[in-house]
């Protein structure tokens, strides 16, 4: 099973692999510039996807590593941390650019966290009313996920942010496949599937 860590794709043994979370990190302070770690927090707490949504309360641990690590720097008054700034470095860039520059990893590839498709796994524990009393309580939540999802894509479009929007339009996309999946597997449970 994937893990979060995540191998530079010019490793070469220098340092341990850095998480999904800290390359989001230090890819959020490039994309930001100038930012405070409560941004950077924001950010993920506001981000239309789960996964860093979730991870949010991890960033100041992080930051502070990243910073040991020379790949963040602040920038502001001494001592006066929350009036300070953060600032990726030359080797945070270098570092975010070797994550983002082919070869991928193939987990990294493969990689997606799906909390309903596990359950899945085991929804022959359940009654089959039950069964599809659990698709009809999916369904909306991924709905209301949907519709947000495409009101930020469509933010980001007006704004010009233009890759960020088209990473928007993956996350529109796999909502829009689970539950189109889902309807399917409804229709079939009914049909005595």
């Amino acid at each position: 099973m994937p893990t979060n860590a995540s191998p530079s794709n010019h490793d070469s043994g220098e340092r341990p692999p850095h998480s999904i979370l800290e390359f989001t990190v230090l890819g959020i302070a490039w994309s930001k510039g100038c930012c405070t770690t409560y941004a950077i927090m924001k950010e993920l707490a506001d981000s239309p996807s789960t996964f860093y949504r979730s991870s949010a309360g991890t960033v100041y641990p992080i930051v502070r590593r990243l910073i040991k690590e020379g790949l963040l720097e602040r920038e502001g008054l001494p001592g006066r941390r929350q009036d300070s700034s953060l600032r990726l470095t030359e080797e945070g860039k270098r570092r975010l650019d070797q994550w983002m520059t082919p070869p991928i990893p193939v987990a990294d590839i493969e990689h997606t966290v799906d909390l309903v498709r596990l359950r899945f796994f085991f929804l022959g524990a359940l009654a089959p009313d039950q069964r599809i009393a659990f698709i009809d309580s999916v369904v909306p939540g991924l709905q209301q996920h949907l519709a947000k999802s495409e009101a930020v894509m469509r933010t980001d479009e007006a704004l010009g942010k233009y890759v960020e929007a088209m990473a928007g339009l993956g996350i529109v996309y796999e909502a829009r496949a689970r539950i189109a999946w889902l309807e399917d597997v409804r229709t079939r449970l009914l049909q005595g599937g």
